[in-house]
This record gives C-alpha cells, structure tokens and sequence, in this order.
C-alpha cells in the first residue's frame, strides 16, 4: 500500500518538475532568441546593464 502511494506522489512530483522544466526551457530558448536578434541600439544596451547591474545587487544582498 505504501509503495503505490509512494509512486503515486512520484509520478504526480515527475509530471509537475517536467512540465516547470519544459516552461523554463521555452523561456530561456525565448530570451536567447531575442537577444541574437538585438539590434545594437543604445536602450537595449542600457536596459541590459541595468538589468546585470539590478540582478548583481539583489544576489549579493540576498547571499550575505
């Protein structure tokens, strides 16, 4: 009884972390693909920094 339950949970967690990967993964094909089709203007330049700059700042404060 215990192992079907068991099984059970695992192929409900496996269906749930598959489809969060497939999501994660679309996304990240989604920014790529975008970010090789950037034209070089200065805005997206500068919101690229800001968002490095943003990203830097919130690790460090969130890791110390």
């Amino acid at each position: 009884m215990r192992d079907e339950m068991f099984s059970r949970d695992w192929v409900d967690n496996h269906e749930a972390f598959s489809a969060d990967l497939g999501r994660g993964l679309d996304a990240l094909g989604a920014r790529l693909s975008r970010f090789l089709s950037w034209d070089g203007t200065i805005a997206h330049l500068a919101a690229l920094i800001l968002s490095a700059a943003i990203t830097t700042l919130t690790f460090n404060g969130t890791a110390a």
